[in-house]
């Protein structure tokens, strides 16, 4: 099965760096579907979802 739109733009925010996934604590995104796009029949996206980070919140054992 392809792999979703949004998580092949969540994997490429990940190898850019973006977003750390070791002893960061939680992210918070945004994901824009278009209107016409599949997931919205309980399908794999097709279209091209805007992605974007809106937070981080770090792990307290990250901020001592």
């Amino acid at each position: 099965m392809k792999q979703p739109n949004y998580l092949t733009k969540l994997n490429r925010m990940l190898a850019a760096g973006q977003i750390r996934l070791k002893g960061t604590g939680v992210h918070v995104l945004d994901v824009t579907h278009e209107d016409w796009c599949a997931i919205y029949q309980g399908k794999t996206c097709d279209c091209d979802p805007d992605v974007k980070l809106r937070a981080t919140v770090v792990h307290e054992a990250e901020n001592r």
